[in-house]
């Protein structure tokens, strides 16, 4: 595999803020005398969700129950599925929820092959796709959706799309299904993605691959199947319902964070140009909900507080809500955008832009960032120090680092 580096990002851009932020942060730590990485807490509700999960698994597959409770486990499953993957399978696949690389990695295939997706393939998506390129047209996969929705104003408008906030979520409750038998094979099959090019894989990774798929229908079929006293059309049955339920949940939770009123895209020049920072590219496309909310942040990871999970990437969730406050202060003090709303703020902020993104051809563009000039979210009385930067190296090398193959 070739890594393209993201050299594209304006490094002259926000250096005094970037160098104060990363200051800041760095102090936080040293004067707490913390580490990066997670501690008794984060140990202590990443086990108790994983032993969650397999309890309320044990429950549905082994043991038949009444309609009623089979239907609240299955809705525990699901929530319960979303929590590990925010929570441990995230942490672990940045190497922030143990100092031990090799540990992290362990804790990150054997929490997440088992909801399905592929650890391997999602760890190069997401590492070097999603965080290097958010919201920019033709890298980010994650806002290169199909015909029948349009996320972004880049994205190709037929007259379905009119419609598309009626169903959008209908669409969505179908992403986990598609992406576990699907998405997975036409990914391993891509050559080209994001800041990764001549991507080829071993011959076991295939194998792999189809293990664990084989592993997670015995699972969720295979074993209720054969155990309890009910139909293979009803399991069946079960099966897509708690995918459909638990997909609409996670989407939304995840693309409100990039798709709202308060996140923009950016378009890049013919040369690669970004008109701005790293930094700055995060606190555009990134909207934090509830970001210094202890319970908040104890239930969604670093998804809540989206713009330090981009900015700090290699740091534990669990201390992302102070350092959200120390982003929101010192973007403030430059003159610089800092996207913050409410859980449900979010929520109908999402429903309110795919509304939007629907309504015509060419909706929406006044979301794309295109050139240097447009500096519209600078609030006035901003000096010239406060459009500086530090070289976004500092911040983006640590991702790629983390991609082993």
């Amino acid at each position: 595999m070739k890594y393209v580096k993201p050299f594209l990002y304006d490094s002259s851009v926000s250096a005094e803020f970037q160098e104060k932020l990363k200051q800041r942060v760095q102090d936080h730590f040293q004067i707490h005398r913390m580490t990066t990485h997670g501690g008794p807490m984060m140990f202590v509700k990443s086990a108790l969700f994983v032993a969650t999960y397999w309890w309320i698994w044990s429950q549905i597959a082994l043991k038949p129950h009444s309609f009623w409770v089979s239907f609240a486990l299955l809705i525990g499953l699901a929530l319960t599925t979303i929590l590990v993957a925010f929570n441990v399978s995230h942490d672990a696949v940045h190497g922030s929820l143990t100092p031990s690389r090799r540990l992290n990695s362990w804790i990150f295939n054997l929490t997440f092959n088992p909801l399905g997706p592929n650890a391997y393939l999602w760890k190069i998506r997401h590492l070097n796709a999603h965080h290097f390129f958010v919201n920019i047209p033709g890298s980010d996969m994650d806002i290169e959706a199909t015909k029948v929705l349009r996320v972004a104003p880049h994205v190709r408008w037929y007259p379905a799309h009119r419609f598309q906030h009626y169903y959008f979520v209908l669409a969505y409750s179908l992403f986990t299904m598609n992406w576990i038998f699907i998405k997975d094979f036409q990914i391993f099959r891509m050559k080209t993605f994001g800041g990764v090019t001549d991507l080829k894989h071993s011959p076991w990774r295939f194998v792999e691959l189809v293990a664990w798929k084989v592993v997670y229908v015995g699972l969720m079929i295979g074993i209720p199947a054969a155990v309890l006293p009910y139909k293979l059309s009803t399991v069946l049955t079960a099966f897509v319902l708690f995918h459909m339920f638990q997909s609409a949940v996670l989407l939304i939770l995840f693309a409100a964070s990039h798709i709202s009123e308060k996140s923009h895209y950016v378009v890049q020049e013919e040369n690669g140009y970004i008109p701005h920072s790293f930094i700055e590219h995060q606190l555009l496309t990134s909207v934090d909900y509830a970001p210094r909310s202890f319970w908040m942040g104890i239930l969604f990871g670093g998804f809540n507080a989206h713009v330090a999970h981009h900015i700090f990437p290699n740091t534990c969730s669990t201390h992302y809500p102070e350092i959200s406050r120390i982003i929101k202060n010192t973007a403030l003090e430059y003159g610089l955008p800092y996207q913050e709303t409410t859980f449900f703020g979010v929520i109908a902020s999402h429903f309110r832009m795919m509304k939007r993104l629907g309504e015509k051809p060419g909706s929406c563009q006044e979301f794309v960032i295109r050139a240097p000039e447009e500096k519209a979210y600078v609030t006035e009385g901003a000096t010239s120090s406060a459009v500086n930067h530090l070289p976004n190296s500092a911040f983006t090398s640590e991702i790629s680092s983390e991609v082993n193959l």
